[in-house]
């Protein structure tokens, strides 16, 4: 069974974009979008680090407390790049089949905005 939904992850793709067009954010340039992961066993978390280190994304890891007993690894991957909604939705989906043969839950991507206008 796929615990990663690319629909879930992309239904309102073209409304976010049209949002980070509008908070000023360059998207003709080089952007950095963050990957956030999810799971409860640190082996299956590093074993996905590894490997999307090895092919160019920058990550980081933390343990995380999600009770007072329970603990849980959450592994962010970076990845700098001129991005499309196209490209984003290539993207999610080849991060949601990786993280379902990892068994991993592939939570949410953003990217940063410096200024954002409101």
């Amino acid at each position: 069974m796929k615990r990663n939904d690319v629909k879930r992850l992309t239904f309102d793709l073209s409304d976010i974009w049209l949002e980070l067009k509008s908070s000023g954010l360059d998207l003709e340039n080089e952007v950095v979008f963050d990957f956030d992961f999810y799971a409860g066993r640190e082996r299956k978390i590093v074993a996905i680090g590894m490997f999307l280190n090895r092919i160019g994304y920058t990550t980081s890891l933390r343990t995380v407390r999600t009770a007072i007993i329970f603990k849980g690894y959450e592994l962010r991957a970076s990845l700098k790049g001129i991005w499309t909604p196209e490209i984003l939705c290539e993207n999610l989906e080849y991060l949601c089949s990786i993280a379902d043969k990892f068994d991993l839950l592939l939570e949410g991507y953003g990217v940063k905005i410096d200024s954002y206008k409101y």
